[in-house]
């Protein structure tokens, strides 16, 4: 098991597994669909677990893209955490925490002449959130998808979410939530 420190935030992780079913890339139907990634991380500032799946894909350039699988999201440790987290938020520390990690495992590592690389980290448009505390659960709403633009800073090997982009209809119902918050839909 391949364990990854990275500053406020600890994450462990065996390897990618092949999946029982391909899905395809939302946006590139030429990337390449690798396996389903089991990640275990933190809500930052709180002593609450998070653990998730997500799907990823090599591109022709070869950067790793990924989707987050809401329904394996599960939490543990303090129920707070969980509970005083907003989804949107949740969604970009899970966003930030995967594209972290796929690059401590090699993938998304920058060519010496590239500047930046940049990853999508693609989510449901928006999702029920049901339960509360470690019981927390969500449920995709609709089929429309929501990218963030994860940018790798090559020199430094850092990696911001600098931009969202702008979302599709997000789908939001009496029981549904934006994954992304439409004060953060801006390009930098």
């Amino acid at each position: 098991m391949l364990r990854c420190v990275i500053p406020a935030l600890v994450l462990a992780v065996t390897s990618i597994s092949a999946a029982s079913q391909a899905i395809p890339h939302p946006y590139d139907s030429s990337a390449e669909h690798i396996g389903v990634l089991p990640i275990s991380g933190q809500v930052a500032g709180k002593a609450t677990r998070i653990e998730w799946h997500v799907h990823v894909w090599r591109r022709s350039s070869g950067v790793c893209d990924f989707m987050i699988d809401v329904a394996t999201i599960r939490f543990s440790g303090d129920p707070e955490g969980a509970n005083q987290t907003p989804t949107s938020v949740l969604f970009d520390e899970m966003s930030l925490q995967t594209g972290e990690l796929l690059q401590a495992l090699g993938h998304n590592v920058c060519q010496t002449q590239l500047y930046e690389s940049y990853v999508l980290a693609l989510a449901p448009s928006s999702v029920s959130r049901d339960g509360s505390g470690i019981l927390t659960s969500f449920t995709t709403c609709g089929g429309a998808v929501a990218a963030r633009l994860l940018v790798v800073q090559c020199s430094s090997g850092l990696m911001t979410l600098r931009s969202v982009t702008p979302q599709p209809d997000c789908e939001v119902q009496s029981e549904c939530e934006c994954t992304i918050m439409r004060d953060d839909m801006h390009i930098n």
